[in-house]
């Protein structure tokens, strides 16, 4: 038999290089992929959950705000869940961009419709949702409407109240401001539908329900698990949004 020219051996030992060399690479490739996918899955629910929340937290305030500004008196409730507006009388609505304050006589605004911000519980849940109500000066009242729904004022950062809950409305008699804290929870997805059960924003570990507590870097409290502590695992997102408003009117 003749034998195989030199460059063709070399040629057989190159593939051979070649091949073990691919071989390696891939499956370097293949143990980091599923690492870097879990990575980037976690990643995309938890800011989905954030958002979330944010969401729905920032819309009930959102919501508030022009009526709040307007608004020619308030009343809070004991607990600071209840809110109450007394309004100027207005020709039209105040939707409408054409619509003016009415005053009497002497040049002073009429009182017009009354409008409540309540928070409800949910029944068999821990949070609950905000609504409004409005009632005319006729004694008419509409059909309360919803506002914010997955709300915990329980995890509100303001300081707890005399009556040993967490407020979500606040009024200055001296700055004649009003303010407003919700903060709502958003579940994270899940890792194979992603989808949310909507489930009350309970420690994982332990299955208890989340508190806020105060710590030395946070006087204003974070929110965790009571036995747990800092190495809480939270089945859902906590947002919290926060605004002070000036009541213009009297």
């Amino acid at each position: 038999m003749r034998p195989l020219p030199a460059f063709r051996k070399l040629s057989r030992g190159v593939m051979l290089a070649e091949f073990a060399m691919s071989c390696a690479i891939g499956g370097l490739v293949l143990s980091v992929l599923p690492a870097f996918y879990l990575a980037s899955t976690k990643l995309y629910r938890r800011e989905t959950s954030e958002i979330g929340a944010r969401e729905r937290a920032e819309l009930g305030i959102v919501r508030m705000k022009k009526e709040l500004r307007n608004a020619r008196s308030t009343s809070i409730s004991s607990d600071g869940r209840t809110l109450t507006l007394v309004l100027p009388a207005i020709s039209g609505t105040w939707s409408s961009s054409q619509s003016m304050a009415i005053f009497d006589s002497q040049g002073q605004l009429i009182n017009g419709d009354q409008v409540q911000y309540y928070f409800q519980s949910d029944s068999g849940s821990t949070g609950g949702s905000l609504f409004r109500q409005v009632t005319h000066p006729g004694g008419s009242t509409e059909s309360p409407r919803l506002v914010a729904q997955r709300a915990y004022p329980q995890l509100n950062p303001l300081v707890t109240g005399g009556s040993g809950t967490r407020p979500m409305f606040a009024y200055d008699s001296a700055k004649r401001t009003v303010t407003v804290t919700v903060t709502a929870a958003e579940e994270r997805l899940s890792n194979s539908t992603f989808e949310t059960k909507m489930g009350d924003p309970i420690c994982t570990r332990h299955g208890t329900a989340l508190v806020r507590v105060a710590t030395e870097s946070c006087p204003e409290g974070v929110v965790r698990c009571s036995q747990c502590g800092a190495s809480t695992v939270a089945s859902s997102e906590v947002a919290t949004y926060q605004a002070t408003l000036l009541l213009r009117n009297r």
